[in-house]
């Protein structure tokens, strides 16, 4: 089965984290991971927050993002497209204000659910906001 693939793991996977050897493991079961334009966009800013924070260098960042673009391209991660109800989804999801989930969190979870997927997340909010409307998932512990 597949599984969608949140910003929190894709980065472990291309920059040195304390999840990197978890998400690896965890990846390494999937025949077909997904992730969509939204996480390419999340995953360029987590990259350059790194740069700004003194977390990795520049050069570090620029190779991971050719990485990530080649197994894109190779179909080693498949690109899922966006739909216009992805964003109704995320806004409602907001909108429960008890879940707490923000906004690039929900259209995440949105995403998975409409494509009946576990999203895979490092994040414990963003998988309580998942558990809280009964959207598959499962939070990666470090460790």
């Amino acid at each position: 089965m597949p599984a969608y693939l949140d910003t929190s793991v894709l980065a472990a996977l291309f920059f040195r984290e304390p999840g990197s050897v978890r998400a690896r493991q965890r990846i390494a079961r999937e025949a077909e991971p997904l992730l969509s334009r939204w996480t390419l966009a999340e995953f360029a800013s987590a990259a350059a927050f790194k740069v700004r924070n003194g977390h990795t260098l520049e050069s570090t960042a620029r190779e991971a993002a050719r990485r990530l673009v080649r197994l894109v391209d190779d179909r080693a991660l498949a690109l899922i497209e966006l739909e216009r109800d992805d964003y109704a989804a995320c806004a409602r999801l907001c909108a429960a204000h008890a879940s707490a989930l923000r906004t690039a969190d929900a259209l995440q979870c949105a995403i998975a659910a409409r494509w009946r997927v576990p999203l895979l997340t490092f994040d414990a909010g963003q998988a309580r906001g998942c558990a809280h409307h009964g959207i598959d998932h499962e939070l990666l512990l470090v460790g």
